[in-house]
Protein backbone atom coordinates (compact mmCIF):
# COMPACT_ATOMS: atom_id res chain seq x y z
CA UNK A 1 0.00 0.00 0.00
CA UNK A 2 2.81 2.52 0.85
CA UNK A 3 3.39 2.59 -3.10
CA UNK A 4 0.05 3.74 -3.91
CA UNK A 5 -0.11 6.73 -1.12
CA UNK A 6 1.66 8.68 -4.09
CA UNK A 7 -0.84 7.64 -6.74
CA UNK A 8 -4.04 8.58 -3.91
CA UNK A 9 -2.45 12.24 -3.37
CA UNK A 10 -2.23 12.66 -7.26
CA UNK A 11 -5.73 11.73 -7.77
CA UNK A 12 -4.64 8.18 -9.49
CA UNK A 13 -6.37 6.05 -7.82
CA UNK A 14 -10.21 5.59 -8.80
CA UNK A 15 -13.13 6.36 -6.38
CA UNK A 16 -13.21 2.78 -4.52
CA UNK A 17 -9.50 2.58 -4.40
CA UNK A 18 -9.65 6.26 -3.03
CA UNK A 19 -11.97 5.14 -0.21
CA UNK A 20 -9.84 2.16 0.63
CA UNK A 21 -6.70 4.09 0.68
CA UNK A 22 -8.70 6.96 3.15
CA UNK A 23 -8.85 3.43 5.22
CA UNK A 24 -5.82 1.94 5.41
CA UNK A 25 -3.94 5.45 6.11
CA UNK A 26 -6.94 5.86 8.90
CA UNK A 27 -5.40 2.96 10.72
CA UNK A 28 -1.66 3.42 9.68
CA UNK A 29 -1.58 7.00 10.88
CA UNK A 30 0.89 6.57 13.50
CA UNK A 31 3.18 4.33 11.33
CA UNK A 32 7.17 5.68 11.24
CA UNK A 33 7.64 4.71 7.28
CA UNK A 34 3.64 5.89 6.24
CA UNK A 35 4.66 8.97 7.27
CA UNK A 36 8.20 9.18 5.72
CA UNK A 37 6.28 8.00 3.00
CA UNK A 38 3.82 10.72 2.75
CA UNK A 39 7.00 13.51 3.56
CA UNK A 40 8.78 12.14 0.58
CA UNK A 41 5.65 12.91 -1.20
CA UNK A 42 4.95 15.79 -0.56
CA UNK A 43 8.55 17.33 -0.78
CA UNK A 44 8.71 15.83 -4.58
CA UNK A 45 4.83 17.38 -5.17
CA UNK A 46 5.91 21.10 -4.11
CA UNK A 47 9.20 21.26 -5.38
CA UNK A 48 7.57 20.38 -8.79
CA UNK A 49 4.35 22.53 -8.29
CA UNK A 50 6.24 25.59 -7.03
CA UNK A 51 9.64 25.39 -8.76
CA UNK A 52 11.59 26.81 -11.59
CA UNK A 53 8.86 27.17 -14.25
CA UNK A 54 10.22 23.56 -15.90
CA UNK A 55 7.94 21.98 -13.92
CA UNK A 56 5.32 19.01 -14.93
CA UNK A 57 2.45 20.25 -15.36
CA UNK A 58 0.08 17.37 -13.98
CA UNK A 59 1.85 17.53 -10.71
CA UNK A 60 1.39 21.20 -10.27
CA UNK A 61 -2.32 21.14 -10.11
CA UNK A 62 -2.16 17.65 -8.34
CA UNK A 63 -0.67 19.69 -5.68
CA UNK A 64 -2.29 22.67 -6.37
CA UNK A 65 -5.67 20.45 -5.61
CA UNK A 66 -4.30 19.02 -2.09
CA UNK A 67 -3.30 22.82 -1.29
CA UNK A 68 -7.25 24.18 -1.85
CA UNK A 69 -8.60 21.11 0.01
CA UNK A 70 -6.49 21.95 2.62
CA UNK A 71 -7.62 25.53 2.57
CA UNK A 72 -3.77 26.81 1.62
CA UNK A 73 -3.12 30.03 -0.55
CA UNK A 74 -0.84 29.59 -3.51
CA UNK A 75 2.98 29.80 -2.19
CA UNK A 76 5.19 31.71 -3.61
CA UNK A 77 8.97 30.82 -4.47
CA UNK A 78 10.08 32.85 -1.09
CA UNK A 79 7.79 30.79 0.85
CA UNK A 80 7.94 27.70 -0.21
CA UNK A 81 9.52 25.59 2.25
CA UNK A 82 7.12 27.59 5.02
CA UNK A 83 4.33 26.15 3.06
CA UNK A 84 5.57 22.94 2.13
CA UNK A 85 6.09 22.15 5.92
CA UNK A 86 2.59 23.66 6.75
CA UNK A 87 1.00 21.37 3.94
CA UNK A 88 2.72 18.35 4.76
CA UNK A 89 1.86 18.71 8.64
CA UNK A 90 -1.88 19.86 7.46
CA UNK A 91 -1.94 16.47 5.74
CA UNK A 92 -0.71 14.22 8.54
CA UNK A 93 -3.16 15.76 10.89
CA UNK A 94 -6.19 14.86 8.71
CA UNK A 95 -5.23 11.72 7.99
CA UNK A 96 -7.29 10.17 11.09
CA UNK A 97 -10.60 11.90 9.68
CA UNK A 98 -10.12 10.02 6.85
CA UNK A 99 -12.00 7.26 7.77
CA UNK A 100 -14.97 9.91 8.66
CA UNK A 101 -14.50 11.07 5.49
CA UNK A 102 -14.90 7.82 3.62
CA UNK A 103 -18.15 7.26 5.61
CA UNK A 104 -19.31 10.62 4.24
CA UNK A 105 -18.67 9.53 1.10
CA UNK A 106 -20.36 5.83 1.05
CA UNK A 107 -23.29 7.54 2.53
CA UNK A 108 -23.75 10.25 -0.23
CA UNK A 109 -23.31 7.59 -2.79
CA UNK A 110 -25.77 5.24 -1.29
CA UNK A 111 -28.02 7.95 0.58
CA UNK A 112 -30.66 5.10 1.29
CA UNK A 113 -28.32 3.28 3.29
CA UNK A 114 -26.97 4.76 6.80
CA UNK A 115 -23.88 3.98 8.31
CA UNK A 116 -23.05 2.61 11.92
CA UNK A 117 -19.82 2.40 14.16
CA UNK A 118 -18.83 0.75 16.91
CA UNK A 119 -15.66 1.30 18.97
CA UNK A 120 -14.52 -0.79 21.76
CA UNK A 121 -12.66 0.89 25.03
CA UNK A 122 -9.65 -0.78 26.05
CA UNK A 123 -10.30 -3.57 28.67
CA UNK A 124 -13.68 -4.22 27.16
CA UNK A 125 -15.30 -6.62 25.06
CA UNK A 126 -18.69 -5.95 22.71
CA UNK A 127 -20.67 -7.60 20.31
CA UNK A 128 -22.62 -5.99 17.19
CA UNK A 129 -26.00 -8.21 15.80
CA UNK A 130 -25.75 -7.35 11.51
CA UNK A 131 -28.77 -6.99 9.67
CA UNK A 132 -28.11 -10.44 8.03
CA UNK A 133 -27.92 -12.41 11.18
CA UNK A 134 -24.47 -12.62 11.54
CA UNK A 135 -22.67 -11.73 14.59
CA UNK A 136 -19.58 -9.65 15.51
CA UNK A 137 -17.81 -9.78 19.01
CA UNK A 138 -15.01 -7.30 19.41
CA UNK A 139 -12.06 -7.58 21.15
CA UNK A 140 -11.08 -4.52 23.21
CA UNK A 141 -9.49 -1.72 21.51
CA UNK A 142 -11.44 -2.58 18.43
CA UNK A 143 -13.81 -0.42 15.86
CA UNK A 144 -16.39 -1.81 13.67
CA UNK A 145 -18.36 0.32 10.58
CA UNK A 146 -21.17 -1.70 8.86
CA UNK A 147 -24.57 -0.68 6.93
CA UNK A 148 -27.88 -0.47 9.14
CA UNK A 149 -28.88 -2.95 5.94
CA UNK A 150 -27.01 -4.50 3.45
CA UNK A 151 -27.37 -3.28 -0.18
CA UNK A 152 -26.22 -4.76 -3.27
CA UNK A 153 -24.24 -7.72 -4.61
CA UNK A 154 -22.09 -7.79 -1.55
CA UNK A 155 -22.09 -7.65 2.49
CA UNK A 156 -18.82 -5.36 3.66
CA UNK A 157 -17.61 -4.08 6.97
CA UNK A 158 -14.51 -2.01 8.06
CA UNK A 159 -12.64 -3.68 10.74
CA UNK A 160 -9.95 -2.59 13.16
CA UNK A 161 -8.48 -4.84 15.93
CA UNK A 162 -9.87 -8.79 16.88
CA UNK A 163 -13.16 -9.61 15.90
CA UNK A 164 -14.66 -13.26 16.53
CA UNK A 165 -17.34 -13.58 13.18
CA UNK A 166 -20.05 -15.94 12.93
CA UNK A 167 -21.08 -15.10 9.29
CA UNK A 168 -24.66 -15.76 7.97
CA UNK A 169 -25.19 -17.87 4.50
CA UNK A 170 -26.03 -16.12 2.13
CA UNK A 171 -24.21 -17.74 -1.19
CA UNK A 172 -25.72 -14.84 -3.76
CA UNK A 173 -24.09 -12.07 -1.59
CA UNK A 174 -20.52 -12.88 -0.28
CA UNK A 175 -19.58 -11.13 2.99
CA UNK A 176 -16.16 -9.04 3.16
CA UNK A 177 -14.61 -8.07 5.78
CA UNK A 178 -12.11 -4.81 5.23
CA UNK A 179 -8.88 -3.81 7.48
CA UNK A 180 -6.69 -1.50 5.54
CA UNK A 181 -4.79 -3.94 2.75
CA UNK A 182 -6.40 -7.07 3.92
CA UNK A 183 -9.71 -8.18 2.86
CA UNK A 184 -11.54 -11.82 4.24
CA UNK A 185 -13.74 -13.02 1.95
CA UNK A 186 -16.72 -15.28 4.04
CA UNK A 187 -19.17 -17.60 2.59
CA UNK A 188 -20.42 -18.36 5.74
CA UNK A 189 -18.08 -19.63 8.68
CA UNK A 190 -16.88 -19.21 12.07
CA UNK A 191 -13.40 -17.22 12.59
CA UNK A 192 -11.08 -15.45 14.87
CA UNK A 193 -9.67 -12.29 12.76
CA UNK A 194 -7.04 -9.87 14.03
CA UNK A 195 -6.02 -6.84 12.52
CA UNK A 196 -4.95 -4.06 14.81
CA UNK A 197 -3.55 -0.53 13.07
CA UNK A 198 -0.58 -0.66 14.76
CA UNK A 199 0.45 -4.23 15.05
CA UNK A 200 2.48 -6.43 12.09
CA UNK A 201 1.19 -9.40 12.47
CA UNK A 202 -2.31 -10.32 11.49
CA UNK A 203 -4.01 -13.32 12.34
CA UNK A 204 -6.36 -15.86 10.98
CA UNK A 205 -7.94 -18.84 12.54
CA UNK A 206 -10.76 -20.73 10.42
CA UNK A 207 -12.88 -22.84 12.69
CA UNK A 208 -15.87 -23.42 10.65
CA UNK A 209 -16.71 -23.45 6.93
CA UNK A 210 -14.21 -21.72 4.11
CA UNK A 211 -12.96 -18.39 3.28
CA UNK A 212 -9.92 -16.42 1.51
CA UNK A 213 -7.83 -14.24 3.16
CA UNK A 214 -7.02 -11.44 0.51
CA UNK A 215 -3.90 -9.19 0.81
CA UNK A 216 -3.63 -6.02 -1.68
CA UNK A 217 -0.16 -5.52 -0.32
CA UNK A 218 2.48 -4.83 -3.21
CA UNK A 219 2.13 -4.73 -7.11
CA UNK A 220 0.75 -8.51 -7.02
CA UNK A 221 -2.09 -8.84 -4.70
CA UNK A 222 -2.53 -12.31 -3.22
CA UNK A 223 -4.81 -15.08 -2.13
CA UNK A 224 -4.98 -17.16 0.48
CA UNK A 225 -7.88 -20.29 0.84
CA UNK A 226 -8.03 -21.67 3.70
CA UNK A 227 -10.28 -24.55 5.49
CA UNK A 228 -11.47 -25.13 9.13
CA UNK A 229 -8.57 -25.97 11.79
CA UNK A 230 -5.97 -23.27 9.37
CA UNK A 231 -4.33 -20.89 10.88
CA UNK A 232 -2.60 -17.84 9.08
CA UNK A 233 -0.03 -15.07 10.25
CA UNK A 234 1.04 -12.14 7.69
CA UNK A 235 3.91 -9.81 8.74
CA UNK A 236 2.75 -6.66 6.91
CA UNK A 237 6.23 -5.42 7.42
CA UNK A 238 7.53 -8.33 5.71
CA UNK A 239 4.88 -9.80 3.68
CA UNK A 240 6.01 -12.73 5.24
CA UNK A 241 3.00 -15.51 4.88
CA UNK A 242 2.55 -18.52 7.40
CA UNK A 243 0.10 -21.05 7.03
CA UNK A 244 0.04 -23.28 9.87
CA UNK A 245 -3.35 -26.11 11.26
CA UNK A 246 -4.74 -25.72 14.63
CA UNK A 247 -7.87 -28.37 16.78
CA UNK A 248 -10.78 -25.71 16.51
CA UNK A 249 -12.97 -28.71 18.42
CA UNK A 250 -13.30 -26.76 21.70
CA UNK A 251 -10.74 -23.74 20.89
CA UNK A 252 -11.29 -21.19 23.14
CA UNK A 253 -11.48 -17.28 22.17
CA UNK A 254 -11.24 -14.19 23.38
CA UNK A 255 -15.13 -14.44 24.12
CA UNK A 256 -14.37 -16.88 26.16
CA UNK A 257 -12.34 -15.54 28.40
CA UNK A 258 -9.47 -16.86 26.49
CA UNK A 259 -5.93 -15.59 25.57
CA UNK A 260 -3.06 -17.15 22.75
CA UNK A 261 -0.15 -15.92 21.37
CA UNK A 262 0.72 -18.33 18.76
CA UNK A 263 4.58 -17.64 17.55
CA UNK A 264 3.87 -13.99 18.18
CA UNK A 265 6.56 -11.43 18.87
CA UNK A 266 6.80 -9.78 21.88
CA UNK A 267 6.19 -6.39 20.67
CA UNK A 268 3.09 -7.77 19.32
CA UNK A 269 2.03 -9.66 22.13
CA UNK A 270 2.97 -6.21 24.38
CA UNK A 271 0.34 -4.08 22.58
CA UNK A 272 -2.35 -6.46 22.64
CA UNK A 273 -1.73 -6.59 26.33
CA UNK A 274 -1.94 -2.90 26.46
CA UNK A 275 -5.31 -3.22 24.90
CA UNK A 276 -6.93 -5.88 27.15
CA UNK A 277 -5.61 -4.27 30.43
CA UNK A 278 -5.78 -1.16 29.27
CA UNK A 279 -2.25 -0.43 30.79
CA UNK A 280 0.95 0.92 29.27
CA UNK A 281 3.56 -1.41 28.40
CA UNK A 282 7.48 -0.38 27.18
CA UNK A 283 9.69 -2.97 25.69
CA UNK A 284 13.69 -1.72 26.63
CA UNK A 285 15.59 -4.14 23.97
CA UNK A 286 14.94 -4.56 20.43
CA UNK A 287 16.13 -8.82 21.36
CA UNK A 288 13.33 -8.96 23.46
CA UNK A 289 11.11 -7.50 21.12
CA UNK A 290 11.68 -9.76 18.22
CA UNK A 291 11.41 -12.56 20.59
CA UNK A 292 8.53 -15.46 19.13
CA UNK A 293 6.07 -16.61 22.06
CA UNK A 294 3.85 -19.18 22.37
CA UNK A 295 1.55 -19.01 25.21
CA UNK A 296 -2.33 -19.86 25.92
CA UNK A 297 -4.34 -18.84 28.88
CA UNK A 298 -7.94 -20.20 29.20
CA UNK A 299 -8.15 -19.67 33.68
CA UNK A 300 -9.03 -15.59 33.30
CA UNK A 301 -5.58 -14.80 34.62
CA UNK A 302 -4.15 -11.05 35.36
CA UNK A 303 -1.69 -9.40 34.17
CA UNK A 304 0.87 -10.34 36.35
CA UNK A 305 0.41 -13.92 36.00
CA UNK A 306 0.54 -13.94 32.08
CA UNK A 307 3.56 -12.09 32.58
CA UNK A 308 4.86 -14.57 34.98
CA UNK A 309 3.92 -17.44 32.97
CA UNK A 310 6.18 -15.79 30.05
CA UNK A 311 9.15 -15.63 32.09
CA UNK A 312 9.52 -19.34 33.59
CA UNK A 313 13.13 -19.32 32.34
CA UNK A 314 13.69 -16.05 34.15
CA UNK A 315 15.11 -14.64 30.65
CA UNK A 316 12.91 -11.58 31.04
CA UNK A 317 13.01 -8.33 33.64
CA UNK A 318 9.84 -6.87 34.51
CA UNK A 319 9.95 -3.35 36.32
CA UNK A 320 6.58 -1.54 37.18
CA UNK A 321 7.39 2.63 37.52
CA UNK A 322 5.27 5.51 37.18
CA UNK A 323 2.17 3.62 35.90
CA UNK A 324 4.27 1.43 33.10
CA UNK A 325 5.66 -2.12 33.04
CA UNK A 326 9.13 -2.37 32.06
CA UNK A 327 10.22 -5.63 29.94
CA UNK A 328 14.00 -6.13 29.06
CA UNK A 329 16.28 -9.13 28.64
CA UNK A 330 17.87 -10.27 31.66
CA UNK A 331 21.85 -9.75 31.42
Amino acid sequence: MLSRIEKYFNGELSEKEALEMQIWLAGHSDDPEVMKEIDRVFDAMSETAIGDGSCDAGAGRAFAGIRDRLGLGRASKRNADIFRRIERAAAIMAIPLMLAAGILYMKSERPEVAWLEVNVPSGQIDTVSLADGSMLVLNSGSRVTYPQQFKGAERRVFVEGEVLADIAKDPEKPFIIQSGDVNVRVHGTRFDFKSYGNNNCVELLLMEGSVSLDLNCGEAPREVRMKPGDMVHYDRNTGDINLTSFNPQGFKTFANGSLHFINLKMSDIAKDLERIFDVRIAIMDKTLADTRILAFFSNNEDLDQILSSMNTDRKMKIRKKDGIIYLSSSR
